[in-house]
Order: structure tokens, then sequence, then C-alpha cells
């Protein structure tokens, strides 16, 4: 596209004058070429947005899950000591029974 716009520049008062309707295309041409390269830039920076912001809540998705397992590992680890201590308070009121018997 470089090479047609630097050979349209050197000749350029020729071809609008030669050739109106070439020259009309060609503005327009490069009109919509600009915007496309406008676009795919925005299209670029809203991708990379997208991207952080997925981001930033995978990471808060991913913590958050951490300390659900977390609290639910130590209520598990309470549950667990508690009928550990249930089970040895049992054979020590039943070994006190069985002495007492």
């Amino acid at each position: 596209m470089q090479h047609v716009k630097s050979e349209f520049k050197q000749h350029e008062a020729e071809i609008r004058k030669k050739y109106p309707e070439c020259a009309s295309n060609i503005d327009r041409l490069w009109g919509e070429v600009n915007a496309l390269r406008k676009d795919q830039i925005n299209i670029d920076h809203y991708m990379a947005d997208l991207r952080k912001h997925a981001l930033d809540e995978y990471n808060e998705l991913y913590l958050r899950e951490n300390q659900q397992t977390q609290a639910t590992q130590a209520n598990m680890q309470d549950i667990y000591e508690t009928r550990n201590k249930k089970k040895k308070n049992r054979k020590k009121r039943k070994a006190l029974e069985e002495q007492l018997a």
C-alpha cells in the first residue's frame, strides 16, 4: 500500500487532472484503510483490556476458592478433632466405669 501511495504522491496532480474518478477512488480507499487501521488498534486495545480484566477476575476467583478450601479443610480438621476427643472421653468414661464397677 505504501508503494501505491508514494507513486500517487509523485504524480498526484497529473492523475487528478487526467483521471479524477481514479483519484477519488484512491482517496476513498485510503480513508477506508485508515479507518480499518484505527478499528484494528481499537480492537487490539479492547482485547488487551479484556484479557487484563479476565486475568484479574480469575485471580480473584482463585483466591476465593483457596480461602473456601482452606476454611473447609479447617472445619473438617475441627470435626475430626472433636470426634477424636469424644472417642477418647468415651473410652476414659468406660474405663472409669469399669474400675468403679
